[in-house]
């Protein structure tokens, strides 16, 4: 039996409060955007970014825009909302 056959579903356990959104996005050595199956070959960092949401509602006074991903986001709710990136090497990948 394969070693997958022992492992029990295990319902999703919430880790951090009030993070709405997450994106991963892999890059190889020329800096260019790294996709499918050549990600474990080609990608050498990846850039996270977590977009947080404030826990109160009415916080603003209009719906906020903000960039995610690349693209403006405009929100549906009057929540704050901060979107934070960081850019991390693949320490096994770099030239």
């Amino acid at each position: 039996a394969l070693a997958a056959d022992f492992i029990t579903p295990v319902a999703p356990v919430e880790l951090a409060d009030n993070i709405e959104n997450m994106s991963l996005v892999f890059r190889n050595a020329q800096g260019a955007t790294v996709t499918g199956t050549a990600v474990g070959t080609a990608a050498v960092s990846v850039e996270i970014q977590l977009v947080l949401v404030s826990p109160e509602e009415n916080v603003l006074s209009e719906p906020q825009t903000y960039v995610f991903d690349g693209a403006p986001v405009t929100s549906t709710d009057n929540r704050m909302r901060q979107v934070f990136s960081t850019t991390v090497a693949i320490r096994n990948r770099l030239p």
